[in-house]
Formats: C-alpha cells, sequence, structure tokens
C-alpha cells in the first residue's frame, strides 16, 4: 500500500515500504517482451541480447541489452517484465490504465563494458560489483511496485536505502536516483501503445547524490531538474560527476 504525504513545498512523498509481499511464482511471464524489442528496435539499433533471471519473484525480469552503435554510442539496457503486472496506481490518477505499467532504462558510457565477440557483455564483467550495480539497481526498482504493491513513476525520487543512504558501489558515490522521461531518446518514443491497447510508459533511471535527493524534499522536484540541467547532467551515467548542488551554490542560483 503506499502512503502519500505532501511536505511544505508541495512535494508529493510516497512511502513504498511497509510490508513486503510473500514470494510468488509469476503467473504472466513477457507479455509484452516481442513488442517491447521491436519497438525499441526501431531507434535503440540493433538488440545484442537478453539477460534471463533464473528465479523469479512475482514477475519474470529480462535485461534486454543494445550495444553502442554509429548513432547511439553508449549501452543501453531496458527491464522487460515490469510491464508483465499493474501497478498500484494512486485513486486520484486517472485514465488508471495509462499508469499501471512501466519499463526502466538504464544508459551507460560506451566504455562501461567491453564487448564481446557477439557484441553481448561478457558475464566476467558482470561480476565486478562496480560494473554490475546499475543492473542491480534497476532490478530491485522494477521489482519494488509489485513487492510492496505501490507503485513508481516520472520525476519519483527512491534512496538506496532506508535509513542514511550509502553509495551503489565504490567507484561512485550516489546513493538514490530520479526517474525521468529518458530525455535523450526520440520525442515521444516514450510510451509504447501494445497491440491489446496497453500503454508501457518507459522512464529513466538517474542516479543521485544525497544531497540532490536532500533538494527536492526541501525545494521540489522543479529545483532539482534546474540543477541537474545546469550542471549537465543527463541520462547517461557518469558514475563519479560531482554534486550538482555543490556547483548550482557555487553558481549563486540559491
Amino acid at each position: 500500500m503506499i502512503k502519500l504525504s505532501k511536505l511544505p513545498n508541495g512535494t508529493s512523498v510516497y512511502d513504498y515500504t511497509g510490508v513486503r509481499t510473500e514470494f510468488r511464482g509469476p503467473t504472466d511471464v513477457a507479455v509484452y517482451l516481442e513488442e517491447i524489442q521491436g519497438f525499441l528496435g526501431e531507434f535503440l539499433g540493433e538488440q545484442a541480447g537478453v539477460f534471463h533471471e533464473i528465479i523469479s519473484d512475482k514477475v519474470h525480469l529480462d535485461i534486454l541489452v543494445f550495444p553502442p552503435n554509429e548513432v547511439r554510442n553508449n549501452w543501453t539496457l531496458v527491464t522487460s517484465g515490469m510491464s508483465d503486472l499493474p501497478m498500484n496506481v494512486p485513486g486520484n490518477l486517472h485514465p488508471r490504465e495509462d499508469y499501471e505499467r512501466a519499463e526502466l532504462v538504464f544508459t551507460l558510457p560506451a566504455s562501461w563494458f567491453a564487448a564481446g565477440e557477439n557484441g553481448m557483455i561478457p558475464e566476467n564483467q558482470l561480476a565486478d560489483p562496480n560494473k554490475y550495480w546499475p543492473i542491480r539497481l534497476m532490478k530491485s526498482l522494477a521489482r519494488m511496485p509489485h513487492d510492496y504493491g505501490s507503485w513508481i513513476w516520472s520525476s519519483h525520487t527512491v534512496a538506496s536505502q532506508d535509513g542514511p543512504p550509502e553509495p551503489y558501489a565504490e567507484n561512485t558515490k550516489m546513493s538514490g536516483v530520479i526517474l525521468l522521461r529518458p530525455p535523450s531518446w526520440p520525442d515521444k518514443r516514450d510510451i509504447l501503445r501494445a497491440a491489446d491497447g496497453t500503454k508501457v510508459n518507459f522512464f529513466a533511471v538517474v542516479p543521485l547524490h544525497a544531497d540532490e535527493m536532500t533538494l527536492k524534499l526541501n525545494k521540489g522536484v522543479e529545483a532539482l531538474i534546474i540543477a541537474l540541467d545546469t550542471a549537465g547532467v543527463s541520462d547517461v551515467l557518469d558514475a563519479g560527476r560531482p554534486s550538482a548542488v555543490k556547483r548550482k551554490r557555487y553558481l549563486g542560483l540559491f
């Protein structure tokens, strides 16, 4: 169940915690997989492969891998399976079905992985925690609404854990994320309209520093977006980037 509260500045705060539902195997698997692959291939290029999940709880989460190419010189990782089940959308959103289903996107620089002979990411590189953490993060985020009967959407921020946030890995100081419509994707390609009429929404996972998360809570999401834009932060991961909040203070913008 989602708990919604409002901060004095009007920012909505969703509490996704609570009782985690018990383990259950997925009843519907890869409902929109083929349609998602065809849709994404039109502008992300040829897919190199899929990381299939071995044991699944509630939804079967695969990771679709699109390698760097002449159009997009980065790795694009997209979940498939999060949209197999609807999320628990707040009652004030209508039509409800427009907000129920989503998939997540993580965009990594071309240098993040060295492609194997088949263009796919070699399994041995995934053993490195400093390489694997974006995949681990997007899988945990994708499963969260189904684990807790909750909902995530554009402009939502999620910390790395309850209590003081911890960096995701040794090669980054970031410890939270904001979800955004993928800013580097072509216009109007962030929603798949499936053959059965279902809308599948795509959201980019953009990691944040702890003080950027605090800025959003204190000043609202627009202040955070301005700070990120001013600092040139994009949806392509820069694991070592400095905080945009410190840059804003240096420039005297707040």
